[in-house]
């Protein structure tokens, strides 16, 4: 928020500017947006750089053992500053029912390519980590910034691959370096409707001994049409591990869906 303010204000300082050179005329008027549209662009573009010289010195081969503050904070600022210029606002209800004495699992349903943006923005106060495709991190600047934080690829083709990935989310949900997101449904609904769950995602949760945080994110198809939208993530609830330690992951399946229909 602060860095679009400051654009705003520095696009307002370059029209005073603009006018107090070239002295007053109505015609001006047209070029006072303008000219802070493009200040605001271009405070965009040098943030770009910037965070992709940063990038240049993750190593990608290299496995981290926890984030630090400064790539977290860092990656939380630029996706403020996206969905800032994109006109999409994110909206948290039910957070009070987060765990802040623990990691836990979070999942949610999944319709838009920006709904970990959004889970993650809302959840801010305590790191989250996804698991998601490998093609993401192939991503420029982006795909090192996930590996940085400690987000995982998963090779849903390769159920051996796949286990894997699951033991280390939970090992780090467990060891208390993040949270971990997932989208049971494993891949986006192209119709916005509750695709089916793939249960092993519930694995993480019974692996790591912790809470599932249970989300609904509403109105991220809208985001993906027009700006201008606010997107909520409701915590539907929150399922202790004492609840969920002896059910099986089908069962946690079918509860985690009715609670994200009903929210």
């Amino acid at each position: 928020m602060a860095a679009y303010i400051f654009s705003l204000v520095l696009g307002l300082f370059f029209s005073v500017l603009e006018v107090l050179y070239l002295g007053w005329d109505w015609k001006l008027l047209i070029f006072i947006p303008l000219t802070i549209a493009a200040t605001v662009i271009a405070v965009f573009l040098v943030f770009i750089v910037t965070i992709w010289i940063i990038s240049l010195f993750i190593d990608m081969e290299k496995k981290y053992d926890a984030p630090t503050k400064f790539y977290m904070e860092l990656i939380n600022f630029a996706f403020t500053y996206l969905l800032l210029i994109l006109g999409v606002r994110v909206k948290l209800e039910g957070g009070e029912k987060v765990p802040t004495d623990k990691r836990f699992l979070v999942v949610s349903n999944h319709v838009h390519a920006f709904d970990p943006l959004f889970v993650i923005l809302s959840l801010r106060n305590t790191w989250v980590s996804y698991v998601s495709k490998p093609e993401n991190f192939k991503i420029p600047i982006i795909g090192r910034y996930m590996h940085r934080c400690l987000h995982l690829p998963i090779d849903r083709d390769n159920p051996r691959n796949a286990l894997l990935t699951i033991n280390e989310a939970a090992d780090q949900i467990s060891r208390g370096a993040v949270s971990m997101g997932i989208f049971p449904e494993g891949t986006r609904s192209k119709t916005g409707e509750l695709g089916e769950f793939r249960n092993g995602a519930f694995k993480i949760a019974q692996k790591a001994k912790c809470p599932v945080v249970v989300a609904a994110i509403k109105n991220s198809r809208k985001a993906a049409r027009r700006p201008f939208v606010t997107v909520t993530v409701k915590i539907a609830g929150v399922l202790p591990y004492g609840e969920i330690a002896e059910m099986r992951t089908a069962e946690i399946s079918s509860k985690v869906r009715e609670m994200i229909l009903t929210a």
